[in-house]
């Protein structure tokens, strides 16, 4: 009766981390299932595959911090052996299946443009993810944005330039965009660049908790002095003023009411005349 009773046990105790054994092959690696037959093709492409260790000797323990977004960290780095500089992107966890990560993947993967920084390969190793480019040495673009007023100076970079780099962004983005890149939330925040471009300020005050989109539309449309910092020049003031209007329409709360990239580089590239005044933007 015992040995009966022992026996029973024993083959509950088997069949249930038999059963264990089965839903943790169907359930663990769900998650990166299709991650990894995305790269077993993805690898034909001879894209450099680097493993985890490799990336955190690349980034020397991720000393050097570039910057910190809503995917992950960047971090400057160096190929082996003495290779390029890189700025290396660590993906923060995942949800879901990875779709999120194939699709980046994917679309960088195929995308080569001479306004685009170049991708180099990418890492993928129990669940920890990067994707490493090209090293910017001149930094972000942030940095040369802002009009400030102390500085042994202005670091801000004059209008017109400014205007030539927001055409080479849209021009880039663009060409994402045809590669099947989504489009809503990158013409979105290319709008608030270009606002701030345009105004050499943040989109929202801090310290004076003014958000810039209402408040320079309202001074558009009453005809009234835009504030504009660093305009020296007839010229910089319609440039200004066109490139306002154009971000406007881009941060438009309706997405179906952006415009598409295409239409963006047209406006920039054509005349003031041609750009309709957009709805107001709504408050935060």
């Amino acid at each position: 009766m015992v040995l009966a009773m022992v026996l029973g046990v024993l083959i509950f105790v088997v069949e249930m981390i038999a059963l264990l054994c089965r839903w943790s092959r169907t359930k663990k690696p769900k998650k990166f299932e299709q991650v990894e037959a995305f790269l077993e093709l993805h690898e034909e492409r001879a894209t450099n595959r680097y493993k985890y260790s490799e990336v955190k000797k690349m980034t020397n323990f991720f000393k050097d911090k570039l910057g910190e977004g809503g995917y992950g960290s960047v971090f400057k780095g160096q190929l082996p052996n003495g290779g390029a500089m890189v700025a290396v992107k660590i993906l923060s966890e995942t949800k879901g299946n990875g779709d999120d990560f194939i699709n980046e993947l994917a679309s960088i993967s195929k995308t080569f443009h001479r306004k685009l920084i170049t991708y180099l390969g990418y890492c993928v190793d129990r669940g920890r993810r990067a994707l490493i480019y090209e090293f910017m040495p001149n930094g972000s673009l942030e940095k040369y944005i802002y009009y400030k007023v102390s500085a042994k100076a202005q670091s801000r970079l004059g209008l017109m330039t400014l205007y030539n780099i927001a055409i080479g962004i849209a021009d880039g983005l663009q060409y994402l965009h045809e590669g099947g890149v989504s489009r809503k939330a990158d013409v979105y925040s290319y709008g608030k660049m270009l606002l701030e471009m345009a105004g050499g300020r943040k989109i929202f005050d801090v310290q004076t908790e003014t958000y810039y989109p209402p408040w320079i539309y309202d001074k558009l449309v009453a005809n009234e002095n835009l504030e504009l910092y660093g305009i020296t020049t007839p010229e910089e003031e319609l440039t200004a003023l066109k490139m306002i209007l154009v971000g406007l329409w881009c941060i438009q709360t309706d997405p179906a009411v952006r415009p598409y990239m295409s239409e963006v580089v047209q406006m920039l590239k054509g005349s003031l005349d041609t750009v309709p005044i957009p709805p107001r933007p709504s408050s935060i």
